[in-house]
């Protein structure tokens, strides 16, 4: 009989996902390491998601169902997906991808093998919409560095996907950094929060499946850059768009560059490092500041924009003279 508290928590947070859903669930169902509860949060599908999903927990007792009584928005239901577990351990799946069946095992391994790490990943390959291997992601980060002005500087410096969310991680120490923020560029935040608490592991195979296709939330344009009205600039955004984190924000205009420096530097003057390393971590926000300057021109630029989009739309009311 398994444990009452499972070692491990996976939260699936899912929305209209019926398409690759039951490869998702299967894929975790599967792991050789199998102390384990799988949630799953239903953000008010309209599909056959809950009834593939309540045919899982049915027949499973480690995979719990719950479904939202209204949509939530992506960002907040990945935060109630987390907020049911109760594992000593924590990751997040997309209803997307896909687990070899020993990722589990093999980062439990790690976590014992090395105590310090904070968080547990492995190599991603990156798949078609039918499920084939199309190439991997090239990005490797010095996350496992001993320096925490160095991870710091690996995950904040250089762009990247921040497949490593998906990793594996204490529950108690994404809780400790807040877990994850509601706000563009989310997952980075909570991955530079977690970077300043301790070093990352990396297993050198590829164990995480990442799907590509075009409904996914990265592909998702934000509001501004097609809405169908006048438009100063047209540039396309930071993905997914600010109403993916926050459907509250949907039609308001933001300026997610200024949010992003703000959180980052919030984020080292709260974090447990000593002075010394918070002043590194802070100096070494002048060349990012240096590299994203043009897109906080253009943020500004935009947020001007919609702001003004009525004055620019306005016309006269034309009157008929008989």
């Amino acid at each position: 009989m398994r444990p009452a508290v499972p070692t491990i928590s996976i939260g699936l947070p899912v929305y209209n996902a019926e398409q690759f859903v039951a490869e998702a669930i299967e894929s975790i169902l599967a792991q050789t390491y199998t102390d384990f509860e799988l949630i799953i949060v239903d953000n008010c599908s309209t599909d056959f998601t809950p009834s593939i999903c309540t045919s899982y927990a049915s027949q499973d007792s480690r995979v719990r169902y719950y479904r939202n009584d209204t949509n939530i928005g992506a960002g907040p239901n990945h935060t109630r997906a987390f907020e049911h577990a109760s594992g000593t351990f924590f990751k997040w799946h997309s209803a997307d991808d896909r687990l070899a069946p020993t990722f589990l095992a093999k980062c439990i391994d790690e976590f014992t093998r090395q105590p310090d790490i904070v968080l547990c990943h492995c190599w991603t390959e990156l798949m078609d919409p039918e499920g084939n291997v199309v190439g991997r992601c090239p990005r490797r980060l010095g996350t496992d560095s001993a320096e925490p002005g160095i991870r710091w500087r690996e995950i904040t410096w250089y762009d990247h996907q921040c497949y490593q969310i998906y990793g594996l991680m204490r529950r108690t120490d994404l809780a400790a950094v807040g877990g994850l923020g509601c706000y563009i560029h989310g997952d980075g935040i909570t991955l530079a929060r977690m970077a300043l608490l301790g070093r990352f592991h990396e297993i050198p195979e590829p164990l995480f499946f990442s799907r590509k296709h075009p409904a996914q939330s990265g592909q998702t344009l934000p509001y501004y850059a097609n809405s169908g009205r006048r438009r100063l600039f047209n540039r396309v955004g930071p993905k997914p768009p600010i109403e993916w984190w926050d459907p509250s924000r949907l039609g308001r205009p933001g300026i997610p560059e200024a949010r992003m420096l703000y959180e980052y530097s919030l984020s080292i003057l709260r974090s447990p490092v000593d002075i010394r390393h918070k002043a590194e971590c802070l100096s070494s926000m002048i060349p990012w500041m240096a590299k994203h300057f043009p897109r906080l021109v253009t943020d500004i630029a935009i947020y001007a924009d919609v702001m003004l989009d009525p004055i620019l739309n306005w016309k006269p009311v034309q009157k008929h003279v008989r």
